[in-house]
C-alpha cells in the first residue's frame, strides 16, 4: 500500500498532536492543514511540512489526501466528517463525535454511504463531555462491557461556572457489574490525576493513564507494575490505518462512539430529572 495522505482540520492544539503522531508513522505523510485563521494554518504547515488552507473543500478536492483527521472546535465536528466522508475520504475524528445522537447517524450513515473508514476518540464539551467520556470508555473496556443504565448528578458548586465543574455518576453494567465516576475540577492548577480502581473477587487494581502508573493489591498495599508508556495518538493512527490496508480490525467504531454520547447525554437527563435513564444496546 502506498503511503497514505493525510490533511488535518484544525491548526490547534489537538491538530498539533495528530501531527505528531503522523509523524510517528512510515505509512502515512501529512499533506495540507485546513484552518479558517490563516496565520494559525501557515505557522502550523510551517512548523510540520505541509500546504496551507482556509478553506476545506480546496483540500477535500485533492487526490493525494487520502484520510483527514478531525481537530475542529466540537459544533464543527459533524459536518466536516460527512463532508469529509462524503468526498471519499477516510475520517480520524478528534472529540466529540456530534453533539448530539441525531448528528452522530448523520454520520455513521455518510461514512456508510461512501464505504470509507472512521476513527472516533470520545466527546467533549464541559467538564462532564469533555472528561466524562474518557471515564464511560474506560470503565467499559476495563470491565469488557457496555452501560445499561445511568443516574447522575451534574453540576457547578466550586467555581460557578456556565459549565459543569463536577460531576458523579452511577452506571449499572450490562455484564450486572456497578461502577460510579467522580469528576472535579479546579480554579487554577490542581493534582492532575485521572485514576481508576476496581474491586475484584479475587483482588484489586489501580491505574492512573496521567502518571503511567499500574498496581495490583498485596498483602494490604498496593504494588507498582511497570508498564511500557506509549503515545496514544500514534497508537490510534496506526490501528486506522492497519484497518484502511486491511491489516487489522477497527478498535474504536463509530456505534461505540455513539453509545458513549447517548451514556453522557442520558447522564445530563438524569441530573436535571432525578432519575435514571436507560441506555439502548450497542454492539461494539
Amino acid at each position: 500500500m502506498r503511503h497514505l495522505g493525510v490533511a488535518i482540520f484544525g491548526a490547534g492544539r489537538a491538530g498539533h498532536a495528530h501531527a505528531g503522531a503522523v509523524a510517528q508513522n512510515t505509512d502515512v505523510r501529512l499533506v495540507a492543514v485546513f484552518d479558517t485563521d490563516p496565520d494559525r494554518a501557515s505557522a502550523f504547515a510551517e512548523q510540520h511540512g505541509c500546504e496551507a488552507f482556509t478553506t476545506s473543500e480546496a483540500v477535500l478536492r485533492r487526490e493525494d489526501v487520502d484520510l483527514v483527521m478531525i481537530a475542529l472546535p466540537n459544533f464543527l465536528h459533524a459536518g466536516a466528517s460527512v463532508e469529509a466522508a462524503s468526498a471519499g475520504k477516510h475520517v480520524f475524528l478528534e472529540k466529540p463525535m456530534a453533539d448530539t445522537l441525531e448528528e452522530c447517524d448523520q454520520v455513521i450513515a455518510a461514512v456508510g454511504r461512501a464505504g470509507v473508514h472512521f476513527r472516533e476518540r470520545a466527546t467533549g464539551g464541559g467538564m462532564w463531555l469533555m472528561n466524562g467520556a474518557h471515564m464511560i470508555d474506560r470503565t467499559c473496556w476495563v470491565l469488557d462491557t457496555s452501560v445499561e443504565s445511568v443516574q447522575a448528578w451534574i453540576g457547578s458548586p466550586f467555581h460557578g461556572l456556565s459549565a459543569d465543574d463536577a460531576n458523579l455518576a452511577f452506571l449499572h453494567l450490562r455484564n450486572g457489574l456497578r461502577a460510579v465516576i467522580a469528576h472535579t475540577g479546579y480554579r487554577d492548577r490542581g493534582v492532575q490525576k485521572c485514576e481508576v480502581e476496581v474491586a475484584c473477587s479475587g483482588g484489586m487494581l489501580r491505574f492512573d493513564s496521567y502518571s503511567n502508573q499500574l498496581s495490583t493489591d498485596c498483602d494490604g498495599s498496593y504494588a507498582p507494575i511497570v508498564v511500557q508508556e506509549v503515545d496514544p495518538f500514534a497508537e490510534e493512527l496506526k490501528n486506522l490505518v492497519g484497518a484502511i490496508g486491511g491489516r487489522e480490525e477497527l478498535r474504536v467504531t463509530p456505534t461505540w462512539g455513539r453509545h458513549i454520547l447517548e451514556v453522557l447525554l442520558a447522564a445530563e437527563e438524569s441530573s436535571r430529572t432525578g432519575r435514571e435513564v436507560s441506555i439502548g444496546e450497542v454492539s461494539r
